[in-house]
């Protein structure tokens, strides 16, 4: 092995210095074993990859037979086509030719009975006849021009198509050989890249002795997360067929991606194995970025479907709203949403109209600039006024201050939160002090006349009747 090893270092070009600096850097028999280990199998290595690329010469070389075999084949039919068509153009032409003579003959023989050009013994003997046989022999020319017409129209049919199928038979040649060139152009491309292979082979063995080649199962991208894309590369992993502006799907980049990847590694001499070895870490790359899309998007899909449930079964219990059934699950969500806040806002300024009823408290707003303290004191009267002593917690109760719009004494910002977004303890609230205000006026209002009837009576008795009197 040492001899082999002093050929192939002396014809990696490598001068003296480094040769030296090389053989000081083995300090033990190991060293030097496993030295010639690593040379051995990047030589083996570089073997074989010359004979992968001497293989594929030849197969490109009869590819290129073939081709040129093909392409002789089309022109040969291609000549013969040619012959044909020039056959039957001829043949058309003397056909087109006897029958303008015979157009020319009828144009002339018309002319002359209608002009009379010329008068023969036959023309007279033709104007003599009856109108029956006259009219008879006119249509009967006039049937024939139709059927020459016709013919004459078919001809031309036949000739386009005949044209059009000359025409992609030709198409279909010029693009065997642009193809069969193509193929020849790769296979001497290939041919001069694996020359410059063999003769590179010395000099990248000795950088595979001293520096170690990259891990191909190292997965790409490791360590550029961070890295910039050059704007001519994403241009072209972005390019689409429909135009600029349209951006392509995530499929349509993949394709030209892996597309340009493989061209690259082709012409960086990897095989099929590692190419697919390449591909599949990437795949791997996009598959989990794909997943944590996927599971960002379904977590915050089930966050919308909650709410959504909440907010249909609300409606079932409180009020009714049409959804289409085919829209989004975030359109059906806003359109409950938005129902369910204008159902509490109506359901509120009941229970407020009704308040202000009870407490005789002006309209509009006025009420928000009543202070807490005036409306305990309003609510008091009219607990007194009420039968029975009604408790004044129940005229009225704190939620009844952010109901009405009135500020608490304590400043707090966040006290009517419960009015600002629909929930099913909101409604349950709203819905039970409507009923007992409901219950409270009716209270009143049953008891108003006879107060009323009361208090006239005693105007009158004190003789106040100029007095106004509450009605």
């Amino acid at each position: 092995a040492a001899p082999d090893l002093q050929q192939e270092t002396s014809a990696s070009g490598e001068d003296a210095e480094s040769a030296e600096a090389l053989v000081a850097r083995i300090s033990s028999l190991e060293e030097s074993r496993a030295f010639c280990l690593v040379c051995l199998q990047a030589a083996d290595e570089l073997r074989a990859e010359a004979n992968s690329v001497s293989e594929r010469v030849e197969e490109l070389e009869a590819e290129v037979a073939q081709r040129s075999q093909l392409i002789e084949e089309l022109q040969a039919q291609e000549q013969l086509r040619d012959l044909q068509w020039a056959e039957r153009e001829n043949a058309l032409q003397r056909l087109h030719l006897g029958k303008e003579v015979y157009l020319l003959h009828q144009v002339d023989r018309t002319l002359a009975e209608q002009h009379g050009l010329e008068q023969s013994s036959s023309e007279v003997h033709e104007r003599e006849r009856s109108p029956d046989v006259v009219l008879k022999e006119a249509s009967e020319h006039a049937a024939g021009l139709a059927r020459l017409l016709r013919c004459r129209t078919e001809q031309v049919h036949l000739l386009e198509q005949e044209n059009e199928q000359l025409q992609s038979s030709l198409a279909a040649a010029d693009r065997a050989r642009a193809a069969a060139d193509g193929e020849a152009a790769l296979a001497r491309q290939m041919e001069v890249g694996a020359e410059q292979k063999l003769k590179d082979a010395e000099t990248r063995l000795a950088e595979l002795v001293q520096d170690r080649l990259p891990d191909d199962s190292e997965p790409l991208g490791t360590g550029t997360a961070d890295r910039e894309v050059s704007p001519r590369l994403r241009g072209y992993l972005l390019g689409s067929s429909a135009g600029e502006g349209v951006a392509p799907e995530l499929s349509a980049v993949a394709f030209r991606a892996e597309q340009r990847l493989r061209s690259i590694w082709h012409d960086l001499g990897h095989d099929s194995s590692a190419q697919h070895r390449k591909l599949e870490s990437l795949s791997e790359a996009v598959l989990r970025s794909c997943a944590a899309e996927i599971s960002c998007s379904e977590s915050a899909k089930e966050e919308l479907q909650g709410s959504y449930n909440q907010l249909q079964t609300l409606a079932t219990n409180r009020f009714s709203v049409d959804v289409a059934a085919n829209s989004s699950l975030h359109a059906r969500k806003t359109t409950l949403a938005t129902a369910a806040k204008q159902h509490l806002q109506r359901a509120r300024q009941e229970l407020r109209l009704s308040l202000a009823e009870l407490l005789s408290l002006p309209e509009g707003e006025e009420v928000a600039q009543i202070s807490p303290s005036q409306l305990a004191t309003i609510a008091g009267e009219s607990a007194e006024a009420l039968p029975g002593r009604v408790d004044v917690e129940l005229v009225l109760k704190p939620r009844d201050l952010d109901i009405l719009g009135i500020s608490n004494s304590k400043g707090d910002a966040s006290a009517d939160s419960w009015l600002q977004q629909p929930t099913e303890e909101g409604f349950r609230a709203l819905a039970e002090r409507q009923a007992e205000v409901k219950r409270l006026l009716l209270l009143v209002g049953h008891e108003l006349p006879p107060l009323d009837r009361e208090l006239e009576a005693h105007s009158r008795a004190l003789g106040s009747a100029e007095q106004a009197r509450w009605k």
